[in-house]
């Protein structure tokens, strides 16, 4: 999504279509950034985790943490801080957790704003927050190191890690190789558009009315 970003900032796409979460985020820098609605499209958002032993515990875990902090209220103070239009302007207080015994590898993929990223060059975003506070209620050490989401899903297979998180959208080609928990988003898609620059006015008008036609 970054290179897409700078693909249709500088004219050589006309669009991309991603989450309205992600675009929003980013959008919050960039006032140039506009979307078209895509009727009826929306994708689930989730963590990631192996199809092992591990992996599947992880995974009811997780389900277990999600629907506790959305019954307090956790849920909602976290996704207003990270994805609403006020831009962060500090990385999440992450709880010191090097006591903790039993290892969890986490790989972040930090292209995923508002979801995984750097803030002051340290990680950030919704998923950072939630991976350490799942961690700190069942008693792990996070591992993270950075990496690309596809090189994550491979590394899943491979028990190379134990966790992706990334804002990853789940498939159900990607349920056969990863166990997701449940969704904590399901956020609407969006075709992102660039309108400063080479763009005009009619040239966007264009491409609305035959995306329109189109759905």
């Amino acid at each position: 999504f970054t290179d897409l970003f700078q693909c249709v900032k500088q004219g050589k796409i006309d669009g991309f279509l991603m989450d309205i979460p992600n675009f929003s985020a980013v959008a919050r820098t960039d006032p140039n950034l506009s979307y078209l609605t895509v009727p009826d499209y929306s994708v689930d958002i989730g963590i990631a985790f192996g199809k092992n032993q591990l992996g599947e515990t992880l995974q009811k875990q997780m389900n277990e943490f999600l629907a506790t902090i959305r019954a307090d209220g956790t849920y909602d103070q976290m996704w207003e801080y990270w994805c609403t239009d006020t831009e962060p302007v500090q990385p999440p207080v992450l709880p010191d957790l090097s006591g903790n015994t039993e290892e969890l590898s986490i790989v972040f993929d930090l292209s995923r704003k508002p979801f995984v990223y750097l803030l002051n060059n340290e990680y950030a975003g919704f998923e950072v927050d939630l991976m350490y506070r799942f961690c700190e209620a069942y008693g792990y050490k996070p591992v993270c190191q950075s990496g690309q989401w596809i090189a994550g899903i491979a590394g899943l297979k491979e028990e190379k890690y134990d966790v992706l998180s990334c804002g990853i959208y789940m498939t159900e080609e990607r349920k056969e190789s990863v166990n997701f928990c449940d969704p904590y988003v399901t956020a609407d898609v969006i075709m992102v558009i660039y309108e400063g620059g080479g763009n005009n006015t009619g040239f966007l008008d264009s491409i609305k009315e035959s995306f329109e036609k189109t759905f």
